[in-house]
């Protein structure tokens, strides 16, 4: 797996690991990408590849638009209810991502 097409400006965390995860009841290591994205406008976006996701199993990305809370941009929650999306969105490309971080960067502010 691959985060390295991932646009870098405004990234702020990544953690791409590998790590014992309880799947189904067992320990098993798998490896997992996590991204986190935050603009100025107060919103961002969470992108994960891992077991659960939508697309993982293509090797697909799925992301979450996202608000801070408080204005702290570590301390983020998923936006439910934005003109980009009601829910998370998988079976992401890089490509497909790198529009809708367009989109989530020019959303007004809350």
């Amino acid at each position: 797996m691959e985060i390295k097409k991932l646009r870098k400006d405004d990234f702020y965390w990544e953690d791409i690991a590998h790590l014992p995860r309880l799947i189904n009841g067992k320990w098993i290591d798998v490896d997992f990408i996590q991204a986190k994205y935050s603009f100025p406008n107060g919103y961002g976006a969470s992108i994960i590849c891992q077991p659960g996701s939508y697309g993982y199993e293509d090797g697909l990305l799925e992301l979450a638009v996202t608000i801070s809370v408080d204005g702290d941009k570590y301390n983020t929650e998923i936006a439910y209810g934005t003109p980009i999306a009601t829910d998370v969105i998988g079976f992401l490309t890089a490509n497909d991502v790198h529009v809708i971080l367009d989109k989530i960067k020019e959303l007004k502010e809350d």
